[in-house]
């Protein structure tokens, strides 16, 4: 399917390794240098404190290949967003308001 003209579809992208969601929330704060606490949820019985990132799709569709860890793509996410680089047609509001999403839907899926 690569390649083919008009084709559009939602992929997953990620380090493929599982991740846990307390780990990635601490390596947020220590690579932001933020002072911000972070509850741990896990009393709520909706939360789910690990995920894996299904990439079967986009390696199937779009030959794609984890380049980078977890941390060092946040690494990379969070310098971007503080020098106010972005992909033409998004603004660093467009990055945090879609992570936040998407740990939101992670947290209670």
């Amino acid at each position: 399917r690569r390649g083919r003209r008009g084709f559009c579809a939602d992929y997953n992208l990620g380090s493929g390794n599982s991740s846990d969601l307390m780990e990635v929330a601490r390596d947020v704060i220590s690579i932001a240098d933020s002072r911000s606490h972070v509850s741990n949820p896990q009393s709520d019985p909706h939360f789910v404190d690990e995920y894996r990132t299904k990439l079967d799709k986009a390696e199937r569709d779009l030959g794609y290949k984890p380049m980078v860890s977890m941390k060092e793509g946040l690494r990379k996410y969070i310098a971007s967003v503080r020098s106010g680089k972005t992909f033409p047609g998004t603004t660093p509001a467009f990055y945090r308001d879609a992570v936040t999403q998407s740990l939101m839907l992670r947290l209670y899926q």
